[in-house]
């Protein structure tokens, strides 16, 4: 049942239905040290749901914690609305980038784009439709040989959210709602280096600030504390510093087949689960190994492999509970190893 347990407190059945339409038209211009691109692209996207709930009403009120023991009672906990509604979004949206070739094979550029998601109703309240979501994108980069062994991709973004979207925990129901404006300010940089012909490095960082602006919201965890200003507490599920190296070794066999040795380290800092910044996990990193075995002619293939390898304990995931009005996690999985072998015919 929907409330996790034996009796048949909670019952609810859900009906969608969406229909997409999407078309999109391309023009590309060439000319010696110029090339343009003007694009269109439409989506008409119409969706439908009706969802009911019969369940009982916690007999302590907002929040109940998920470990509370729920009575049947002919009484509705979540709103509930019987309507029907027709709402249209519409955006137009632009983008614009500017290219300098420095070589044959690298280049600068710099790009100014628009971003629209469209607004709608939470399922469970009888109240008026959130906003749609709008961002201004701002990105400077290079892409190309530093080196004759070595290709890089780096670029410097600004991303400017309007109306940004949250899904929250109000009392036990899950919503939507807007959370005002959200600035992510960032670098991210990404080479790779051959160092050899049997030996490939590849490397990466990126550094992000990523913070709500005016957001003011309560908590349904803690309501006590009344409505809380939110404004420069960090987004969710944005790590501030993210790093990522990988070996890659290759060596031929006398029978002709070959041997690669592959490790990859990622690292995360501290990362947030809410936009009260109460629940967060700390730094980690995983560490995968591979041993990968190749036949000469490449029909047979042989992979073992270790996935966190050091066997590190995070949080993957973390979700709002709305019929517990509570949260949950999910842990990352643990050091896990086996054996992948493929034919190719």
């Amino acid at each position: 049942t929907g409330d996790g347990s034996a009796g048949a407190y909670l019952d609810t059945f859900d009906i969608s239905e969406t229909e997409t339409f999407t078309q999109e038209l391309n023009f590309n211009i060439e000319r010696d040290t110029m090339s343009l691109v003007f694009g269109l692209f439409y989506m008409d996207d119409e969706t439908s749901r009706h969802t009911h709930f019969d369940n009982p009403q916690p007999i302590l009120g907002f929040p109940v914690p998920s470990m509370f023991d729920f009575k049947p009672m002919p009484v509705v906990a979540a709103q509930t609305c019987d309507r029907e509604v027709v709402t249209e979004y519409s955006s137009t949206t632009s983008r614009a980038v500017i290219q300098h070739d420095l070589s044959a094979d690298s280049n600068v550029y710099a790009s100014i784009s628009e971003g629209f998601k469209a607004g709608g109703y939470a399922t469970y309240e009888c109240t008026d439709p959130y906003d749609p979501e709008e961002v201004t994108s701002l990105e400077f980069g290079f892409k190309g040989s530093l080196a004759e062994n070595t290709s890089l991709n780096a670029s410097l973004f600004r991303y400017d959210y309007t109306d940004f979207q949250v899904l929250q925990v109000v009392g036990i129901q899950t919503v939507t709602r807007n959370a005002g404006d959200a600035t992510v300010n960032g670098l991210e940089i990404e080479a790779l280096s051959n160092v050899s012909d049997s030996l490939t490095l590849n490397y990466g960082i990126t550094l992000l600030d990523a913070t709500y602006g005016e957001f003011v919201n309560t908590n349904g965890i803690e309501p006590q504390l009344g409505e809380q200003q939110l404004e420069g507490n960090y987004l969710t599920n944005a790590p501030k510093v993210s790093i990522n190296l990988g070996l890659n070794y290759t060596s031929a066999m006398a029978s002709g087949a070959s041997l690669t040795y592959r490790a990859n380290a990622a690292y995360k800092s501290r990362i947030y689960f809410s936009e009260f910044n109460e629940y967060s996990q700390d730094a980690y990193t995983i560490v995968d190994l591979n041993l990968i075995w190749e036949s000469a002619d490449e029909t047979m293939r042989s992979r073992f492999f270790i996935k966190n390898a050091t066997d590190e304990e995070y949080i993957s995931g973390y979700l709002s509970s709305a019929t517990g009005g509570g949260r949950f996690g999910q842990w990352g999985y643990p050091r896990t190893a086996g054996i992948e072998i493929q034919r190719n015919f």
